[in-house]
């Protein structure tokens, strides 16, 4: 058998070590058996980014079941990950050429999303009603500001939850396209 490519990486800072071995017949995660290239039969990915942290996670779902490769943090481990991403992607694109890949999240991850930035979007909302009161009361200035970061902050987290709205289609995008505009951070 290939012995393949291996790629090792952290998810996290307190996760143990994960690897993947990419062989011409198919990819093995943590020295489970290799899985053809042919049993992958959907593909999925999301990325955020908070201040310096990046957190992305590529699913598979192979014969039912969702194989998730994933990492939060910056620097080196990004870096790894990435180089697997790349890997990975590139080979799955010329195995399965008409596979299309899913962008954003799925399942819980969508529903925390989404309700985050509903939430958010609601505390805009008040400070925009705080800031129209103050103003109201001749505290101008004061009314000005507190509509303005309510304003700036209720569209950004009105953005992400109407971006992952529980239930709506997720934009797709051909593998081999997302594979070449891999235009990911390398740490």
């Amino acid at each position: 058998m290939d012995e393949g490519r291996r790629y090792h990486w952290r998810p996290a800072a307190l996760r143990g070590e994960r690897t993947v071995v990419l062989t011409e017949a198919g990819f093995a995660i943590d020295g489970q058996p290799v899985l053809p290239w042919s049993e992958v039969e959907t593909v999925g990915f999301a990325l955020d980014r908070a201040r310096r942290v990046t957190m992305m996670t590529l699913r598979l779902r192979v014969d039912g079941q969702d194989l998730r490769l994933s990492v939060t943090g910056e620097g080196p481990e990004v870096a790894r990950y990435v180089e697997m991403l790349r890997a990975l992607t590139g080979a799955l694109a010329a195995a399965q050429p008409g596979m299309t890949i899913a962008i954003g999240h799925e399942g819980g991850a969508r529903w925390g999303m989404f309700l985050v930035g509903l939430a958010g979007g609601l505390v805009g909302l008040g400070l925009v009603v705080l800031g129209i009161l103050l103003g109201l009361e001749g505290d101008v200035g004061g009314g000005l500001g507190m509509g303005f970061v309510g304003g700036v902050a209720g569209l950004g987290c009105a953005a992400i939850a109407l971006s992952n709205l529980p239930g709506a289609a997720r934009p797709e995008s051909p593998l081999a396209e997302f594979h070449a505009g891999l235009g990911l951070p390398d740490s």
